[in-house]
């Protein structure tokens, strides 16, 4: 059985998420050995990567722009190339 950091650590994940409607309780995560990764550092990194500031017409300040959605979405969301359509295979019909 999950001690209570471990409980604690599951409480703040589903804090931080703010579900709505159906969620799996913080014991059943700790029972399943499911843990949220702390060490975020180098997937900011990568997303990072692919923004940058931009002027945007009708805007004073810059804002950050994702440059290219499939290499975001590859890169850092770890997608493959089928789960996104049009990516080198035919659209639905």
């Amino acid at each position: 059985m999950a001690n209570d950091p471990e409980l604690a650590v599951h409480r703040e994940w589903l804090g931080n998420l703010q579900p709505v409607g159906l969620v799996v309780s913080p014991p059943a995560l700790a029972a399943a050995q499911a843990f949220p990764n702390r060490n975020i550092i180098p997937l900011h990194n990568r997303f990072l990567d692919g923004v940058e500031d931009r002027t945007i017409p009708g805007r004073d300040d810059p804002e950050p722009v994702l440059l290219d959605l499939p290499r975001f979405l590859f890169d850092v969301l770890d997608w493959r190339p089928e789960d996104l359509v049009g990516h080198g295979q035919a659209r639905p019909g």
